[in-house]
């Protein structure tokens, strides 16, 4: 199947790049050379050109938050239309999907990927234990051939230890603000509660919601974060009845609500602009698929 080889191929190949962006293997402005260093003309793309972008993005973004959902979703995806019954494989995908998730600096999508691993093994014993011999495998050749292990995983292990303390208003990294100023703006104009402002148009008022419930109900109201909602309980309800295959996926789109509440996720802001289509695109091919794809997760 081409599509299930493409998902693989662009799995492996986002993955590679973005280890190879956080070890400095390649260094950013490599990734596009030709964009221009004008912030006015490039805007925030202009970051791979100066090289200052702070955090591995992989060529895939301007920003984390992208490279983490999107190798979550290719990942999700690959494991869906597996049809061979070897273990190895899905636990290589798992493994690398939460170590990427880790390095990526996106606290949302860590959480989301650990989820989704957690979710998908949960009832598979053996396949839990191979995905986590594999991860201290890699970690102990790593910190062998290293000279600064500790150094090398620093910067990821800061940026995630920070989620324990999420609730605070650094650890949201001025969040809550922005959430309390979205609100008081419906708040103040009540018939945006309903209708919201106009798509598009949240920017316009001061920034955007950081939150796709609230980001929804600004610029669509809450009919349009109602009509989102039924969209994606439907969508879960198909993909659960797809049988093994179509619960991985389940499990992504719940794992992926979960990570809009500190970002927008499905919505097409610039950061995230792509990745509703991608996310629509990988669930049709997983409801295409046959009832047997995904056979390699059970147990024997």
């Amino acid at each position: 199947m081409w599509i299930r080889r493409a998902i693989a191929l662009t799995f492996w190949v986002s993955c590679a790049l973005l280890i190879a962006g956080y070890f400095h293997l390649i260094d950013t402005p490599a990734f596009a050379p030709q964009i221009p260093k004008d912030f006015h003309v490039a805007g925030p793309w202009a970051y791979y050109s100066l090289g200052v972008v702070r955090s591995p993005v992989g060529g895939i973004s301007y920003h984390h938050a992208y490279p983490a959902i999107q190798i979550l979703v290719l990942a999700a995806t690959y494991l869906s239309l597996l049809r061979s019954t070897r273990v190895w494989l899905p636990t290589l995908i798992l493994s690398s999907l939460w170590m990427c998730s880790f390095v990526s600096g996106s606290r949302a999508g860590f959480v989301a990927a650990s989820a989704f691993v957690v979710a998908v093994v949960a009832s598979r014993p053996r396949q839990l234990l191979a995905v986590a011999a594999v991860a201290l495998v890699t970690v102990a050749i790593y910190a062998y051939f290293s000279d600064d292990f500790a150094g090398e995983f620093s910067r990821a292990q800061i940026r995630q230890e920070s989620i324990t303390t999420s609730y605070e208003d650094d650890g949201l990294a001025g969040r809550v603000e922005i959430w309390n100023d979205r609100v008081g703006l419906l708040n103040r104009n009540p018939p945006f509660w309903l209708i919201g402002t106009g798509f598009g148009s949240a920017i316009e008022s001061g920034s955007n919601g950081h939150m796709l419930y609230l980001q929804t109900t600004l610029e669509c109201g809450l009919v349009g974060t109602s009509l989102f909602l039924f969209l994606m309980w439907k969508i879960m309800q198909s993909l659960w009845r797809q049988g093994s295959g179509g619960r991985i996926m389940c499990y992504l789109t719940i794992a992926l609500l979960a990570s809009a509440i500190t970002q927008e996720t499905f919505y097409p802001v610039p950061a995230l602009g792509h990745f509703g289509g991608m996310f629509l695109f990988c669930a049709g091919t997983a409801l295409c698929a046959p009832r047997f794809c995904g056979a390699e997760l059970r147990t024997p």
